[in-house]
């Protein structure tokens, strides 16, 4: 459901932006073809357009379950490809594109982690490198594209002039679901001891 909304929501992005070009498909095809972020953006619309019509139970079927999950892990590309549509299409002010682009991260270094070491392990490891490629990321984006020092803008990250960054916004987020886990390892494990308690 989750991928379906979000080729929704991109179809829309895509449906209003015909709307801003007074519905003409000539200009907006020919837009698409020569700027190169709206080239990225429709690519990733393209598939999730793809994605979408094969998440029937019928298209599950046809495909069978390990060509189905094959397909549908090119979402991890696409995902990739929106969050770069949204750095070149933002101009100056990356905020935001580079605050999407650390939660990407934080998800993909968990299901990197998850598979080679225990849930809160990998849940804090997505936090701690998560919030660390972000804010190198930022920094790096603004050298090459704006030509800002490296260093200064790694720096904002501790200035409290310049809270809150990118980086602070991800680490909130991985904090929040690094409790919440916790919290929920403590319930479980609490609740196993007063059943075996009660057991004996």
């Amino acid at each position: 459901m989750v991928g379906v909304a979000a080729f929704a929501y991109a179809f829309s992005h895509f449906l209003l932006y015909i709307v801003d070009q007074h519905y003409d498909l000539v200009h907006v095809a020919s837009e698409i073809a020569l700027r190169f972020y709206l080239t990225i953006g429709f690519v990733a619309l393209l598939g999730l357009a793809v994605l979408t019509s094969t998440s029937t139970d019928a298209m599950i079927r046809r495909l069978g379950a390990p060509r189905w999950n094959k397909l549908h892990k090119i979402v991890y590309v696409l995902a990739a490809l929106g969050i770069f549509h949204f750095y070149l299409q933002s101009k100056a002010d990356v905020s935001e594109p580079v605050m999407m682009t650390g939660f990407y991260l934080e998800l993909m270094i968990y299901r990197f982690a998850i598979k080679r070491a225990p849930v809160w392990a990998a849940t804090a490891a997505a936090l701690v490198l998560g919030v660390g490629l972000t804010a190198l990321l930022e920094a790096t984006w603004y050298f090459f594209r704006r030509h800002y020092d490296f260093w200064e803008v790694l720096a904002a990250n501790v200035d409290p002039d310049m809270f809150p960054r990118p980086a602070f916004t991800v680490a909130v987020v991985g904090a929040v679901a690094l409790a919440v886990l916790l919290g929920r390892l403590y319930l479980t494990r609490r609740r196993a001891s007063r059943t075996l308690a009660a057991a004996e």
